[in-house]
Order: C-alpha cells, then sequence, then structure tokens
C-alpha cells in the first residue's frame, strides 16, 4: 500500500515537473523612457519550484502581485499562477525580460526571454534627470542604500533601504540631532 501511494506521488510530481508551462507577457516591444512597463508571467505549476525573475536596466515600481485560479474540468484540475510586475526603465537601448527560472531535477531552465527597446531620444539630459529624481521622490521602492533620518526635537534614527525594505540601521547622538535642527 505504501509502494502504491509512494508510485502515485511520484506520478503526480513528474507531471509538475515536466508539465510547466512559463508565458510571459510584455504589451508591446517599444516603450518611451518616461512608461511604466507591465509585465505578466503566468505558470501552471506549484511556484515553490520558480526562482523571483532579476530585471536588469528597469526598477520594480509594483510586483510582485500575485493571482490565482483554479478550476476544475471534466475531472482535471488545472491552477495557474500570475505573477505581475511595473516597471520603469533606468536607462535607454535593449533591456531583456526574463521569466523566472524553474527548478527541474536541480537545474535551473529558462523559459522566456523577451527583448524590449526603450527610447529616450525626444527627452533632454535635464528632462531626464528631472524624472530620475521624479520618480527617486513618488516611488516605494528606492535604491540600495537610500538613507532615511527619522528626527525630532529630541530623539532620531536612521533607516536604510536594503533588501526592498527600510531597516532601522542605528539611532542618531545628540550631535547629530543638533547638526540636522539646524539645516532644517
Amino acid at each position: 500500500m505504501r509502494l502504491t501511494i509512494f508510485i502515485i506521488s511520484l506520478l503526480l510530481n513528474l507531471n509538475v515537473i515536466f508539465g510547466q508551462t512559463v508565458i510571459l507577457q510584455i504589451e508591446k516591444d517599444e516603450y518611451k523612457f518616461e512608461e511604466t512597463i507591465k509585465v505578466i508571467i503566468k505558470m501552471d505549476f506549484d511556484t515553490g519550484l520558480a526562482k523571483q525573475p532579476r530585471f536588469e536596466g528597469v526598477k520594480i515600481v509594483s510586483g510582485p502581485n500575485i493571482s490565482s485560479t483554479k478550476s476544475l474540468h471534466d475531472g482535471i484540475k488545472t491552477e495557474t499562477t500570475t505573477w505581475t510586475y511595473i516597471l520603469r526603465p533606468t536607462q535607454s537601448g535593449l533591456i531583456t525580460i526574463e521569466t523566472p527560472k524553474i527548478l527541474v531535477n536541480g537545474k535551473e531552465i529558462q523559459e522566456q526571454i523577451k527583448t524590449i527597446k526603450i527610447t529616450d531620444s525626444h527627452l533632454t539630459e535635464a528632462e531626464k534627470q528631472e524624472l530620475k529624481f521624479k520618480w527617486f521622490v513618488e516611488d516605494h521602492y528606492k535604491p540600495e542604500g537610500t538613507l532615511r533620518y527619522i528626527f525630532n526635537n529630541e530623539n532620531g534614527y536612521i533607516e536604510v533601504f536594503k533588501d526592498s525594505k527600510w531597516q532601522f540601521d542605528r539611532k542618531l547622538t545628540r550631535k547629530e540631532l543638533k547638526i540636522l535642527s539646524k539645516i532644517h
């Protein structure tokens, strides 16, 4: 009986591993520097087998926003998980968007790769710098290592943006509080 359960379990797991489908959807092939890019990744397997994709030349504005649907049709169970990202270009030129890497038998497999073009020729250098500053202020996600000072007349501390979140760094000294109160 145990052997039968083991064999059935093994077959089900093999189906999950070898029957994987990943679909990468991007609305268009060319974007202006000031536009955001919506990336949708659909997977029909246990996403615990997938590593989050790395994005280069873009910054994550939002995501992954994860949704999941399950259905049963003619006795066949299907499950689809969707990861949605909103990205913002950080450079012009060709940018590669990849699906998550999937672990199959201890090896990483890349399903799909798409290249998009980012154009900024319609913007002056000053306009690009102004956009970058505006985004720096508005975006929830900050560049790694960004510091945030929180203080009043009596207390204060520093936070650092690390691993996609704000983390306590250290308490401010009385001397630092005095200097900061003069600046403000």
